[in-house]
C-alpha cells in the first residue's frame, strides 16, 4: 500500500529579502505574511472592485515613475510632456512635477536605485524612487569617524530619499511616519552608506526622506533622521524579523482589524467575506491606503542590479 504523501510545512528561507513591503505586510497581518510570503500562495481573488478601475490608477502610477525616472537620467522634459499627454490625469501628474518638482541642483542622482544589506541571516532591500546626494573631496574621514564630530559632519554631506506617490487621498503625517518605508529606507541607506563615499560612513542626522506628492505637489512631508531613530528602528526590524522566522505549521496569527480583510485576495480562505472592498472605499479609508500608496510592484530579486553589502 502507498503512504500518503505529507506535505512538509513552508518556512521563511535562509536567502529570504525582507523588503518594506513584506514587513508592512507582517505588521498588517502576520497570516498575510504567511500566505503570501512562506506559503507564496496564489489565490483567484480581486484586491478591490472595480478591479479594473483600480489596475488602470496602478498602470498609471508606474507610468508617472517612469517619467520621472527619465527626466532625472536627462530626457528632454518636452518629450516626456508629450508621453504624458497620452491620459488627462497623467498629464496632470506631470504638469504639476514639472512646476513643482524638487529642487536638486548641485546633488549626485540616483533613479530607481536598489540596495540590499545582510540582517539577521537574512537580506533587507530597499528600491528608492531618487536618491541625491553632495559629496565632499576634503572631507577628513578621522572626523567623520570620531564620535565627538559626527554632529558637526552634517553639514558636510546631505542624502535625500525621494519617493514619489500618486494617492487621490493626502495621508496624515504620524500614519506615514508609522509606515515600515519611512522606516526601512533611512535604515538601509545608512547601512550602506559606506559606498557612497568609498567606504566613509553616512551619520543618520546627514540624511532625511521626502515623500512627494503629485496631487498635492507642494505640500511635500519630510522626515529627517537621527541616530537615536537609527537605533530603534534596527531593534524594530530585527524583532519583526526574529517573529518571522519562528511562524509555525500551525499558522500565523490573522489580524484583529477586519476591515483589511476586504482589500486582501485570502479573506475567503480565511473566512473574512468574500466581496472585495471597493475603490473609492480604499481611498477614503486613511488605515489602508497600503495598495495606493505604494504602487511598487514585487521585486524580481534575479533580474536587477543591486549594490550589496
Amino acid at each position: 500500500m502507498t503512504k500518503p504523501m505529507i506535505r512538509q510545512p513552508r518556512t521563511l528561507p535562509d536567502h529570504f529579502h525582507f523588503s518594506q513591503s513584506s514587513l508592512q505586510a507582517y505588521l498588517d497581518c502576520p497570516r498575510l505574511f504567511q500566505l503570501r510570503y512562506i506559503e507564496r500562495l496564489t489565490w483567484p481573488a480581486s484586491e478591490v472592485e472595480p478591479s479594473i478601475e483600480n489596475e488602470q490608477y496602478m498602470v498609471l502610477g508606474s507610468s508617472f515613475h517612469q517619467l520621472v525616472q527619465q527626466y532625472y537620467l536627462g530626457l528632454r522634459p518636452d518629450r516626456l510632456g508629450n508621453l504624458a499627454m497620452r491620459d488627462p490625469l497623467l498629464n496632470q501628474w506631470w504638469h504639476n512635477f514639472i512646476q513643482n518638482n524638487p529642487e536638486t541642483q548641485g546633488y549626485t542622482h540616483q533613479t530607481e536605485i536598489t540596495f540590499t544589506i545582510p540582517i539577521d541571516r537574512y537580506r533587507l532591500v530597499a528600491k528608492f524612487d531618487l536618491l541625491v546626494y553632495q559629496q565632499f573631496d576634503n572631507v577628513d574621514t578621522s572626523e567623520i569617524l570620531s564620535p565627538g564630530t559626527r554632529d558637526n559632519n552634517s553639514e558636510k554631506a546631505n542624502y535625500i530619499i525621494f519617493d514619489w506617490k500618486t494617492s487621490r487621498k493626502f495621508p496624515a503625517r504620524q500614519w506615514l511616519e508609522s509606515k515600515m518605508q519611512t522606516i526601512v529606507y533611512p535604515f538601509t541607506l545608512v547601512k550602506a552608506g559606506d559606498f557612497l563615499l568609498d567606504r566613509y560612513p553616512i551619520q543618520p542626522s546627514q540624511v532625511k526622506m521626502v515623500y512627494w506628492f503629485s496631487n498635492f505637489p507642494t505640500t511635500p512631508i519630510q522626515f529627517n533622521y537621527n541616530q537615536e531613530k537609527y537605533r530603534s528602528d534596527e531593534a524594530m526590524i530585527l524583532s519583526l524579523i526574529d517573529e518571522i522566522k519562528n511562524i509555525n505549521s500551525n499558522g500565523a496569527q490573522k489580524t484583529e482589524k477586519q476591515e483589511y480583510c476586504q482589500f486582501c485576495v485570502y479573506r475567503s480562505l480565511c473566512n473574512r467575506g468574500v466581496n472585495a472592498g471597493s475603490f473609492v472605499e480604499l481611498e477614503e479609508d486613511a488605515t489602508n491606503q497600503n495598495e495606493l500608496m505604494d504602487t511598487e510592484l514585487e521585486i524580481d530579486f534575479e533580474q536587477i542590479a543591486e549594490i550589496e553589502f
